[in-house]
């Protein structure tokens, strides 16, 4: 198991703060992808689909943690639990991927195993862009057929989930609704800790406030949502 990370240097900020909390809560090996410093560094002339397609050809882990820079860290991972979900991945291979937390909408709420439910073929999104453990030949698979030229979340994605018949999960035990989605107790980050460019201090005012001091970043670079 590996975490990868996909940052631009347009959010140099985010990302520092991003490889701090990982160092300091989480014990995977950490992959990076970005157009100025990197494992990886792509070139932002081309589509988006091949920084991935390009990136994960060097990584030798078959299954990973899809992250973008502003999942941003505030407690401890609990690995014991991460490694359990990579082998229900590895015995169960109708499954692609399990969610870190419960989001989206029209989510089973029967699970299939402790704290595990499925992501049922009506759910939206059957693509999520929050922190997911993949099967790394399925991402890949998944990115090749729908070969998005930029970073956003689309139903081409959703479409082609269901041409690929990729299945998933998702974890939740018990935690907190926190907007849209839910918080996570075995990966817990800040989903997503920049919205439309500014910082969701709505969302995460203890979390977020706290290490935008702590790492010195001035809020009205960005302005706060």
């Amino acid at each position: 198991m590996i975490n990868i990370v996909y940052t631009n240097k347009n959010c140099k900020d985010v990302y520092d703060i991003f490889k701090n909390q990982h160092s300091k809560y989480c014990k995977l090996p950490l992959f990076v992808i970005s157009d100025y410093d990197g494992d990886h560094i792509y070139d932002n002339n081309q589509p988006y689909y091949k920084h991935w397609i390009e990136a994960l050809s060097k990584v030798k882990e078959d299954y990973f943690i899809y992250n973008q820079e502003d999942f941003l860290l505030y407690n401890e991972v609990n690995i014991e639990i991460i490694k359990h979900l990579e082998k229900v991945l590895v015995l169960n291979p109708e499954y692609s991927f399990i969610r870190l937390i419960k989001s989206g909408q029209n989510l089973s709420e029967n699970p299939l195993a402790d704290n595990l439910y499925p992501v049922n073929a009506d759910s939206y999104p059957l693509y999520s862009m929050q922190a997911t453990i993949w099967n790394k030949s399925r991402f890949i698979e998944l990115y090749e057929k729908s070969k998005q030229s930029k970073w956003f979340e689309s139903d081409i994605y959703e479409d082609n989930c269901r041409l690929l018949d990729i299945k998933g999960l998702y974890y939740y035990n018990g935690e907190s609704r926190r907007g849209g989605h839910y918080d996570s107790s075995i990966y817990p980050y800040i989903a997503t800790a920049v919205v439309k460019g500014k910082w969701n201090l709505g969302e995460y005012p203890s979390e977020l406030g706290q290490l935008l001091v702590e790492n010195n970043i001035n809020i009205n670079k960005r302005g706060l949502i």
